[in-house]
Order: C-alpha cells, then structure tokens, then sequence
C-alpha cells in the first residue's frame, strides 16, 4: 500500500525525524579524494544514503574559442544523476531529471566562477564531471561540498570555500540536511551556500514559495547550521591549502651519484618543499638521507623537508605502490626529475643482448613507466626532466633511415618501442650495424629516452608542464668507474638548472646549461 507522504509530520512527538535524528542533526558525511587518477582533482562523498562522485579536470585549454575571455576561466560543470538513482530506485522520467540536472549544474557554475582565483588561468578551461550515483535528498548541497573539495585535491586555489546545507520547513519545524522521505514532502526548503561556513551568503536555491518571516528564518537556521558542515571541510582544506603552497620534487634513483648532488644542491637553493629522495634499496636510500641531514647540521632550514620512499623503476608493482602513496596522501608533483640510470661496463662479460634487455629496460622502459605513472601527478605548470646523456645525441652513429624515425613532430611512443625492441631483436645474430644502429646498448637506450622526452613535451604542452633532457656531463661516479673530471655537484648544476631555473627552456636537450642538438 502506498504511503500518503503530504500527510506525515517531520518530527514525532518526542522531536525525532523517520531516521531517527534531531531537527538540526546532519547525517553522517565521509568522503575519500584521488579516486579517479586520470582527474586532476576527485572526491567520492557520501551523506547520509546520497552517493556521488565528482572529477576535476584542468585547466587546460579552451576548447570552444568563441567562449573565450581573456579575464577569466571558462568553467564547464557536468552533473549527471543515474536513472535509478532516487531512493526508491525507480526509473525517473527523462525531462524531469534533466531539468533537475541543468538546476544544479547551473548553480554550482553560479557560485564557483567567483569562487575560484579565475585570473590565475586566462584563456583555460575547468572542466567538472558529477555522477549522482543514489539520491536520497539534499543533492545540490552536496555536489556543492563535493566540488570545494575536488578543487582543492586539485590545487585550484578558492578565494573561499562554498559550504552549502539544505534546511527545510514544515509544521512551524525547522530542519537541517533534508532526506528523501522529508524531500518528498514538498515542504519549503532552502539550499544555502555561504562563505566557508559563515553567516556570509554567497547563493540561495529555493523549493517552494513561503512567507517572508518564514524564509528569514529559513535562512537564518541554515546559516548557522552550515557551521557543522564546514568544520568536516576545514581540515582537508587546510591540509590541501599546505601541500599547495609546500612545493613536491621527486628524484629517482638519488642514493648516491648525480641523483644525491641534485637532492643536496636544491636543498640549498629552494625553499618549502619536500623532496622524495627514491631509490631502489631501501637500506641504502634510508642512509643516503641520513647522511644528507647530518651534511646540514641534523636539520634543514628554509621549511624544507627530504623524504625516502622505495621506487625501482624496472617493476610495476614498485611504481604503483609510489604513486598510491603520492595520490593518497594528496600530494601533486611540482618537478620530477628522472635520473635513475643503468650503464655495463666496457668489459662486461654478458651477451650483448643480455646488456639490451637490461640496460633498455632500466634507461628507457623505467623512465616511461615512471612517467606514466607520475605525469597524472604533475601540477599544471609543472616541470619534467630526463636526465639523458651526451651518448644520446643521434648526430652520428645512426643510419639516416634511423634518424628519420624521430627527426619529425609525428612519431608515437610505439615508433620508439620498436627501435629499442628491433635494437634487441639484431643483437644475436649481431646484425646492429648492418640495420642502422650504434653497437652500444647504453647509447641506444639513451636515444629512446631522449625521443620520449620530446614526445612527452609535444603531449604535455596543453598542461603547460615544462619537458627538458640533460646531460650532467662525465662524472665521477660508480657508473664511469669514477674517471669522470666533474663531481657530483658540479653533474648536478644542469637537471636543476632544468628543474627550477625561469630560463630553462622547453622542449631542448641541454648540456652545460645550454640548449644542444640532440638530432
């Protein structure tokens, strides 16, 4: 038998609602962010039975040039209610909800072009995707919140943050944080957005017409109330508020050799910023740091901070597990500067196809997997640097036809998995010469990397993240036997010349801080 709802009180006698809170009780609100890695910024919330998800992705560039204004950021929000999305779970009809729909994402574009530090991002593009996944009442207040917190996961500063509640009125109640049952009542209510929870309102969406001392005080109680709700934003704000203004560096392979002279020399020159000094032994990478700090006295000053974290660039598993830890802790990547690098010695007793597999695996398959995996985490406007080498110049030792394949704007990551994987495949029978190559696993792998860098930089231009190779030079490290003339510090000068300087360029291959011809 159908229940008549019009007919149904909000309260019992004794002051409780049908699912069991006070008046002015909100249900319970979790949420989790980063769980979409391709997004920029994500939230999956949860109030009460309401379940949503919402992805930020940008700014980026503006894809409709008539909507262009040189003032400010076009932003694009989405939201989307599946069918059976009510409480019910029965299939609601089209129009409706996309009325429904077109309201919300209306608002929410209302609130969040003045919101939002729009000046930081001329000419871009916000794009925001919510998924009403169950709606069991007050759904524009919590995509509302579910926004604030996405742009925040995103680094996409607010000049407040929007903190939005329904209130609700019926039967002289007043009553916070609407339900379904309590929606279907078609009672007055008011979804109220206000500046970081305050008595401050930024914007009113109302359901109903009712008198004027009724809608004051409609409005006067969800003012007050929004307080509960900004107190469970205020704290992933402020911890996303610090990880925007604390700049993240990560640098592979940095236990020892250039890898550490980086670390230590950024140390010295930048300021409030984590470094994640990764190797792939832990032992060793723990000691590494150890020894660094006592090199700075026991601590380091200017608010800086260096971190061990475990990463072998040749395995999945271990890449993975260092994204996941980035990701979950909301942390996105100012610079990465990948420097990890293998080399046989001259003498080596292994196969020449031995020395393929590993070094190609190490130098350009490691330097790919590690990228892949962090570019997601890169900040808009962030730098990628490959440490290279000068063996990856393709001036001589090539044939033309080899040359071809990258000397062009149009090559693909699959055209430099065939070189390297072709290099393999003409090493027994040794056959490298005769299809174009240089006999040299290290150098052939060092062109795959540096064909890759340039690619990232053609695919990373709309994010305006900066892409440059390096060479560090000969240097006297484990991995030239300790022949090269330059120390450690000195190898060190150009990946941070690269990685922090405002004269680094884009798109270059550089040795000695200067641009050089790779090609």
């Amino acid at each position: 038998m159908d229940v008549d709802l019009s007919r149904k009180k909000i309260l019992t006698n004794i002051g409780y609602r049908s699912d069991g809170r006070l008046a002015k009780e909100m249900r319970h609100i979790s949420y989790e962010t980063g769980i979409q890695m391709q997004a920029q910024g994500s939230v999956s919330w949860k109030q009460g039975l309401t379940e949503l998800r919402c992805a930020v992705f940008g700014p980026g560039p503006i894809r409709n040039r008539g909507r262009m204004k040189r003032e400010e950021v076009y932003l694009n929000i989405v939201v989307n209610q599946l069918p059976f999305a009510t409480r019910d779970r029965k299939r609601s009809n089209n129009t409706k909800r996309d009325r429904q729909q077109q309201v919300i994402s209306r608002h929410l574009e209302t609130v969040f072009k003045k919101a939002i530090v729009t000046e930081l991002y001329p000419k871009s593009q916000i794009d925001i995707y919510i998924d009403i996944l169950l709606n069991d009442g007050s759904a524009m207040a919590a995509c509302m919140n579910a926004v604030s917190v996405s742009l925040a996961s995103a680094s996409i500063p607010l000049r407040y943050v929007p903190t939005a509640i329904t209130c609700g009125y019926a039967d002289n109640d007043f009553v916070v944080d609407l339900n379904g049952d309590e929606e279907m009542l078609n009672l007055c209510r008011v979804t109220l957005t206000t500046k970081n929870g305050g008595s401050q309102v930024v914007a009113i969406d109302m359901k109903k017409k009712c008198d004027a001392k009724v809608f004051d005080q409609l409005v006067a109680v969800a003012a007050s109330e929004s307080a509960q709700v900004n107190t469970i934003l205020s704290a992933t704000m402020l911890h996303y508020a610090e990880t925007y203004m604390r700049r993240v560096f990560v640098v592979t392979g940095a236990n020892k050799g250039v890898g550490y002279g980086i670390v230590r020399n950024l140390l010295k020159k930048v300021e409030s910023t984590k470094i994640y000094l990764t190797a792939r032994d832990e032992g060793r990478g723990n000691e590494a740091v150890k020894c660094m700090l006592t090199e700075f006295g026991g601590r380091l000053d200017k608010s800086n901070e260096v971190k061990f974290h475990q990463l072998d660039i040749t395995k999945d598993g271990s890449v993975n597990n260092f994204a996941k830890y980035l990701k979950d802790g909301g942390e996105k990547i100012d610079v990465l500067i990948n420097n990890a690098g293998f080399a046989f010695d001259n003498d080596a007793k292994e196969s020449a196809l031995e020395q393929a597999q590993y070094t190609i695996d190490v130098n350009y398959y490691g330097t790919k997997r590690v990228s892949n995996a962090l570019i997601p985490l890169i900040k808009e406007g962030g730098r990628l640097v490959n440490v290279t080498s000068m063996m990856g110049k393709m001036i001589s030792g090539f044939s033309k036809e080899n040359v071809a394949l990258f000397n062009n704007d149009t090559y693909t990551v699959e055209t430099i998995d065939k070189f390297v994987e072709d290099y393999k495949k003409y090493c027994e029978p040794d056959t490298r010469k005769q299809h174009g190559y240089n006999n040299s696993a290290y150098r052939t792998s060092k062109v795959a990397e540096m064909a890759l860098t340039m690619l990232q930089h053609r695919q990373l231009k709309d994010r305006n993240i900066l892409v440059n190779g390096c060479c560090p030079g000969y240097v006297n490290t484990d991995m030239t036997n300790h022949k090269g003339p330059l120390t450690i510090d000195q190898g060190a000068e150009t990946p941070i010349f690269c990685a922090i300087s405002e004269q680094a360029p884009n798109g270059k291959f550089l040795e000695k801080c200067a641009i050089s011809k790779w090609i």
